[in-house]
Formats: structure tokens, sequence, C-alpha cells
């Protein structure tokens, strides 16, 4: 009985030793991978960090281009009404829209 009892001992040293060295493998596999993933994370966020100051910094050149050129532009006159606004050509686009939609 204590020969057949040693020999059961043996076999769940095994199968534990065989769990545990799986168990370790799995462990450090996850390690591994997770350390892997997070440098993923941190390189695409400091991507999208460099990406936003990128278009921070060209919205600004952009609006810099459209204030300095929009105050080359003349400056325009005072509005007036449509109704005392010089009459269109005759035939032309702005004479038919005038046709159109004004009362008069």
């Amino acid at each position: 009985m204590s020969t057949l009892w040693i020999r059961f001992q043996g076999w769940i040293a095994a199968a534990a030793a065989f769990v545990l060295a799986v168990a370790g493998a799995m462990f450090f596999g996850w390690r591994k991978g997770r350390e892997q993933v997070q440098a993923k994370v941190d390189e695409a966020q400091a991507e999208q960090k460099v990406n936003t100051a990128n278009a921070i910094v060209n919205r600004n050149e952009i609006r810099q281009h459209v204030e300095t050129e929009v105050s080359r532009l003349p400056s325009s006159p005072d509005p007036q009404p449509a109704a005392s606004a010089p009459a269109p050509v005759p035939g032309s686009a702005a004479d038919e829209l005038r046709k159109n939609w004004s009362r008069d």
C-alpha cells in the first residue's frame, strides 16, 4: 500500500509541476503582451499629441493668413437698401432676381 501511495504522490507532484509550469508560462506571456500593448498605446498617444499640435499650428497659420488677406481688402461703403440701389442691367441675372423677388 505504501508503494502505491508513493507512486500516487509522484503523479500528483508531476501534475502540480506541470500546472505550475503552464501557469508560469502563461503569466510571463501575458505580462510581455501587456508591455507590448502598453508600448503601442504610448506610441499612439504620442502620435496623437503631435497631430494635435500640428493641427493647432496649421489652424493658427491659416487664421493669420486669412486675417492678413482680409485686412488688405478695401473697406466697403455703407450698405444701402435694395430699393435705392441702381437698377441692374436689363436681362441680367440680377434683373431677373429683382423681378421675381421684389414687391413693386
